[in-house]
């Protein structure tokens, strides 16, 4: 004889298709909760900070930094203006880019000078100038002693490529 099962009692019938639709709806809300965190986190990852240098003067930031390690008087000038002025701790020194370019050689090259940025830079501008502020570690006699300070760079698009023309150094 088969077997007979009772007959389902119709609020317990009921009471299953709830339960159902209600994990259908919270699986439901946590799918799209999650392909929100998901755009919102792929956004945050891509977007660019608003005071980011630009590639271009990233570049030029490097090979000002190099020129000055290395003592370079050429790739300096690569990279200033023919007007480029240098203020030694906002205002006691001013040098031109050619009396910088021979203090490089003269001076800084005696103390094993150098100089690396050790904050994010930060820049402010346009198409055809920009300020850039840096924190920079700055190391002489070949590391062995250091200070810190602040640097402002003016920077101008001189006719497409990005030159230094001023240089403040704080304290």
């Amino acid at each position: 004889m088969p077997a007979v099962s009772a007959p389902e009692r119709k609020e317990t019938v009921e009471r299953t298709e709830q339960r159902s639709r209600g994990l259908t709806i919270a699986v439901a809300m946590l799918a799209v909760i999650a392909v929100i965190l998901g755009g919102w986190l792929a956004y945050e990852l891509q977007r660019t900070d608003e005071t980011a240098l630009t590639p271009e003067v990233q570049a030029v930031m490097d090979d000002y930094f190099a020129a000055w390690n290395a003592y370079d008087v050429e790739a300096f000038s690569a990279v200033v203006t023919s007007d480029y002025l240098f203020y030694q701790n906002l205002g006691r020194t001013v040098r031109t880019a050619e009396e910088t370019a021979l203090w490089m050689t003269d001076v800084l090259a005696g103390y094993e000078f150098g100089v690396e940025a050790i904050g994010p830079y930060q820049m402010v501008g346009d198409e055809q100038s920009a300020q850039v502020t840096s924190t920079d570690r700055y190391l002489s006699r070949g590391g062995s002693q250091s200070d810190t300070g602040t640097s402002m760079y003016w920077l101008v698009n001189d006719g497409g490529a990005w030159r230094i023309q001023t240089h403040f150094v704080g304290d």
